[in-house]
């Protein structure tokens, strides 16, 4: 009988039951059961309402089975399912930490679902399912590939498995077991009945002889400490003896003779997981060895039934799926369950006590079955399955979970239960003064005590900070915390160092902490030289520093009075205060004005998040104050200093352009980087009225060093496909301007709010700018694909007749075999920029259209266009691409579509004959780019 489920939010006109008992009903309804539905909804013959079945929303339109984190926090997630977000994910997908698909992830998924996977020390992946091909290419339910996803070909499988592959376990010395439902391995059936081990190259482990092997599909394999193999699944015998459900193998395959389960089980085994020394088993049985255990129990080592462990009645509806045993002996339960544990209510997901005992202080229910669970290297539980909703949350088939699993503390002498890790409370009841880099779940500091973070390392804390002691944040040292509803109550000491300053330079500063006065940050500054900026009036003085600074507000506050007005040294401050967390919001109350924020927390913001998060609030770039030159006075007989708009670095989507030119290390000195210190200020413009918002997933764990003066090698990585250079220009006087030009995802031929800056006029003796619709930008995003016909105008201005020299700076990789060529358009010249500077001579004035952009010689251009097309045919048929050349070698094919989306590439063909089958594509026109051996190129629009 159907049990009772909310009702539907409309009238239900129909109603059919098909083979397996399952009810179809359907109507004008789009929500039922409290999800959203779409008018057809499909009751299993239990009641339950199966989401899987025509569910919208966002995540995973069905099962994940298998959850594999990796060492940097991405996952691997395997399953039954086609998307994630409405994005192509053919039964595997790898996912960033913030939950959003890798696109580093290169792969044309599996044909069959992915059921298991595993992680080799050396970073290499085994899948393990019911699929035959992976990658397009024949796999039959194993396949491994490195963490870009690409197929690792040195694990020659051959004919593969002829059944599921249900779970996989990897060995100390890198064997690798596989289980499930097969009976053949490559063709072979001796010591292959339901388990085989496989070394390293794929080949059968010779050593591994398990005789008959399981007489049913094994669901779960746990490797001891010992090397021994616990194997579960719904088998009744094992190598023809009687282990109705459980065996334990030696590690050549035989059986152990010391694990006696006698009668066994009555059901099948679904999880095995150890704790200290004993075994926790859950599955669908009833009974073990005869005796009353309803789907979990706890065996001793030897086999027999542990009756210390207080399950009582067990489940009473449901299977038990996954099992996690925590580092303080604590067990996640995970199922089908959705009736009572031991009389007590629960719902596919608890924790139980060390004794078996139910944990009430863990409770997050799923409306739906779970498979999978794991912890990621920070101790985050991961769990997958067909669920869509967790502790009332929507969740679509996949949700991370944060939980404390274990606690030490500091006496002064010593941990009381090793050093500070993931997953662990930790309390200081002493002072500690060395802290390094570790991720931990909660941080209390006893009253007079001091823990200090040395430089350049990151506390991150899943849950709160709080105590009455002090957390000291050395300089560039990171306090992260992800969770926007995190409440601190803590006290820190937030050290910063600014570069080598003299008397009369300005900073800016932004509070990473609570109730911060400015004259409490610089003390010794003169009264008169603290200073915020009104969008409307500009510049304002505070006098003696009385303002608290407020959360995500800048301010500008001069060296101390005591510094030198020629010799530079640098300054220390020290915000003091709880420190910031969670959504902070800044009110833009005007449109084109300018608005001086900054970080508010004490870790590094990603300047690409803030800008993205932030569209279209703002014009899209960011202005950071350098005092790169000092100030001077432009006023003859005067005493007053002032600083140049020179001194402004820039930064936008595309990068960042700085005030002086390249270190050895070729990157720009004072560029900004991609990510905005602790305590660091800037300038933004704002687009309409509104509030600017921070927020945590803004953050950046690391890299928070001192006000964008990037280490060799620092720069923050970017998932975004950009193609850059930058352009000097310099005169006799050693005047410095530099812009940037670049091709990147997302950005157009026209003005972009995110892709292009403009440039802040300063009344310096030379300016320079690229020009797109009348528009002077000192950065300029172009669209991608890149066109060698593209074209962008250059232009500058000289207040004196000069010589002047316009050069590279440095450039992306993707330009190095490029050339790059400067159009003289009074000369009449063509010069190669990326061989030699262009030095050339100028009266004074503005000259917005001398200068051009383009990327190769146009009657060279015209040649090779010919010479190729006439040799090359691109051609679609039957939905699939197909590409000759008759002369040159292919050595790589990329695929776009007309927004610039890269939908395809392949490199190292070394071929002149290759198609491109099952292109996952809607019906539209797309650019084939096709690059050879000799180097060149040529680019052709088809209709697909």
């Amino acid at each position: 009988m159907i049990s009772a489920l909310d009702t539907a939010s409309a009238s239900v006109l129909a109603l059919e039951l098909d083979e397996e008992d399952s009810w179809f009903a359907g109507g004008s309804f789009t929500v039922f059961n409290g999800q959203n539905q779409g008018r057809l909804v499909k009751i299993s013959s239990d009641g339950e309402h199966d989401i899987s079945y025509l569910a919208s929303g966002i995540g995973f339109d069905n099962s994940v089975l298998s959850i594999l984190p990796l060492p940097n926090r991405k996952i691997i997630v395997g399953g039954n399912f086609k998307k994630f977000n409405g994005n192509v994910a053919p039964k595997i997908t790898c996912l960033l930490e913030n939950g959003m698909i890798d696109p580093a992830f290169n792969n044309s998924g599996s044909n069959n679902l992915v059921k298991t996977a595993a992680l080799q020390t050396d970073g290499k992946i085994i899948l393990g399912g019911n699929f035959t091909k992976y990658n397009d290419l024949t796999n039959n339910r194993i396949v491994r590939i490195f963490s870009d996803g690409e197929i690792d070909e040195s694990l020659k499988t051959g004919d593969g498995f002829n059944g599921q592959v249900y779970t996989l376990a990897i060995q100390p010395d890198q064997k690798i077991i596989a289980a499930g439902a097969f009976t053949k391995y490559n063709g072979s059936t001796a010591n292959t009945s339901r388990i085989v081990r496989i070394l390293s190259d794929g080949t059968k482990d010779p050593d591994f002889n398990i005789g008959l092997g399981a007489d049913g599909t094994i669901e779960s394999v746990i490797i001891q400490l010992d090397g021994k193999i616990l194997v579960g699944g719904h088998f009744k015998k094992f190598n023809d003896m009687p282990f109705a459900g459980l065996v334990r193998l030696n590690q050549d395959g035989s059986i152990d003779a010391s694990f006696n389960i006698k009668e066994g089980f009555d059901k099948y085994v679904y999880a095995i997981a150890l704790q200290s020394n004993k075994i926790i088993v859950g599955g669908s049985f009833l009974t073990f060895n005869k005796v009353s255990q309803k789907r979990i129990l706890r065996l001793n080592s030897d086999g027999s039934l542990d009756a210390t462990f207080q399950s009582g009645a067990g489940f009473s509806k449901g299977d038990v799926r996954a099992i996690l045993v925590q580092p303080d002996d604590r067990i996640l339960v995970g199922g089908s369950f959705s009736g009572t544990y031991n009389t007590i209510a629960s719902s596919r997901l608890i924790r139980l006590l060390p004794s078996g005992l139910y944990d009430n202080s863990f409770v997050a229910p799923s409306n739906n079955m779970l498979f999978a669970m794991k912890f990621d290297e920070d101790y985050r539980l991961m769990i997958g399955g067909n669920f869509n909703s967790v502790s009332g949350i929507s969740k679509h088939r996949i949700a991370r979970l944060k939980l404390c699993v274990n606690t030490t503390a500091w006496d002064g002498i010593s941990w009381s239960n090793g050093y500070p890790s993931a997953g662990k409370d930790v309390y200081f009841k002493e002072s500690f003064p060395n802290l390094t880099t570790t991720n931990i779940c909660g941080c209390t500091i006893e009253k007079g005590k001091t823990v200090t973070l040395l430089e350049n390392n990151t506390l991150s804390i899943e849950f709160s900070y709080t105590g009455e002691g002090i957390l000291v944040l050395e300089n560039s040292a990171s306090l992260y915390q992800d969770d926007d509803d995190i409440v601190n109550t803590g006290i820190v000491h937030v050290k910063r160092k600014t570069k080598p300053i003299i008397r009369f330079d300005l900073t800016y500063w932004s509070s990473p902490v609570a109730d911060m006065k400015l004259f409490d940050f610089s003390p010794e500054t003169l009264f008169d030289k603290y200073s915020w900026y009104d969008p409307i009036a500009g510049w304002k003085t505070n006098l003696y520093g009385s303002m608290t600074m407020a959360s995500g507000r800048g301010y500008s506050i001069r060296a101390p009075q005591s510094f030198s007005t020629t010799e530079r040294a640098i300054f220390k401050g020290v915000f003091k205060g709880i420190p910031n967390n969670g959504k902070i919001e800044v009110e833009l109350i005007a449109a084109d004005r300018f608005y001086l924020v900054g970080n508010p927390y004490p870790c590094a913001i990603s300047a690409d998040d803030f800008l993205t998060e932030n569209e279209p609030k703002t014009k899209g770039a960011l202005y950071f104050w350098t005092h790169n030159t000092p100030p001077r006075i432009t006023i003859p007989g005067t005493n007053t200093y002032r600083y140049t708009n020179d001194d402004y670095a820039v930064y936008n989507l595309l990068g960042g352009v700085g005030t002086s030119s390249a270190l050895s290390s070729g990157v720009s000195n004072d560029a900004p980087n991609g990510t905005i210190a602790s305590g660091q200020a800037f300038f933004v413009k704002s687009n309409v009225t509104g509030f600017l918002e921070f927020k945590n997933s803004m953050k950046v764990r690391d890299k928070n060093t001192s006000f964008f003066r990037p280490a060799p090698n620092s720069q923050a990585k970017s998932v975004a496909e950009k193609h850059r250079f930058w352009l000097n220009i310099k005169n006799n006087d050693s005047e410095f301007k530099q812009i940037l030009l670049g091709y990147a995802t997302g950005a157009s031929n026209s003005l972009d709010l995110n892709y292009d800056a403009e440039y802040l006029s300063s009344g310096m003796p030379l300016d320079f700018y690229s020009v797109i619709e009348n528009k002077k930008l000192v950065i300029q995003g172009r669209e991608l694909p890149f066109l060698e016909s593209d074209s962008i105008a250059i232009g500058y201005k000289t207040t004196v007749s000069d010589n002047l020299k316009i050069e590279i700076d440095h450039k992306d990789d993707f330009f190095n075999d490029k050339p790059i060529f400067l159009i003289d358009k009074k000369l009449n010249k063509t010069h190669d920029i990326s061989e030699l500077p262009y030095q050339f001579d100028s009266e004074a004035g503005t000259f917005n259209d001398r200068f051009s952009i383009i990327y190769c010689n146009t009657t060279l251009r015209n040649n090779i266009s010919d010479n190729l097309w006439k040799d090359i045919l691109v051609s679609v048929k039957n939905h699939n691409i197909y590409i000759d050349s008759f002369a040159e070698t292919i050595k790589e094919v990329v695929i776009f579509d007309v927004l610039g989306n890269q939908l395809y590439r392949k490199d190292q063909l070394e071929t002149k004959r290759t198609s491109i089958e099952n292109l996952f594509s809607s019906h539209q026109v797309l650019l084939v780019k096709v690059i050879f051996e000799n180097g060149k190129s040529a680019s052709k629009k088809v209709i697909f």
